[in-house]
């Protein structure tokens, strides 16, 4: 067994939970997400001698007896205001432009404040035009479903 340190981020609309509930530091900076088991180059999990995708290179059969790649990102999430909308490639796109993997995401939520949600999707149809004016004028929430 190997114990992994994390990887901490501080977007915008991060928050100061993990201080508190994990006894993390960022430097007094707010903590956004704790990436707290990746393979990822923009956020690498590091443990005693080096990194977890190093160990993963030296172990290929420590994921699966074939030594396919890591195939998750395990992370936790404080978002004290609204995240930025989020758009994710698929396999195909990722790999063609990013030169990565696309994303795909399953996410199980530990605790919420009082009115938080997750909006997915539009309340009705909508196009580009009536999208991109409500982007404009800040009111896109207005027809966006919210699940509490």
């Amino acid at each position: 067994m190997i114990k992994l340190n994390p990887v901490l981020k501080d977007y915008l609309w991060g928050g100061m939970k993990f201080g508190k509930m994990y006894g993390r530091d960022n430097g007094g900076k707010k903590m956004s997400e704790s990436w707290e088991v990746s393979v990822h180059p923009d956020g690498l999990s590091t443990c005693e001698g080096g990194t977890l995708a190093e160990y993963l290179a030296k172990n290929p059969q420590a994921v699966d007896k074939a030594g396919s790649p890591f195939p998750v990102l395990i992370k936790y999430i404080d978002a004290a205001q609204n995240l930025s909308v989020q758009v994710h490639p698929d396999d195909e796109y990722a790999r063609r432009v990013e030169n990565d993997n696309g994303k795909t995401e399953m996410w199980y939520i530990l605790g919420a404040d009082e009115g938080a949600g997750i909006y997915c999707g539009f309340k009705r149809d909508t196009d580009k035009a009536e999208f991109l004016a409500k982007v404009k004028d800040g009111t896109v929430e207005d027809f966006s479903t919210l699940f509490p």
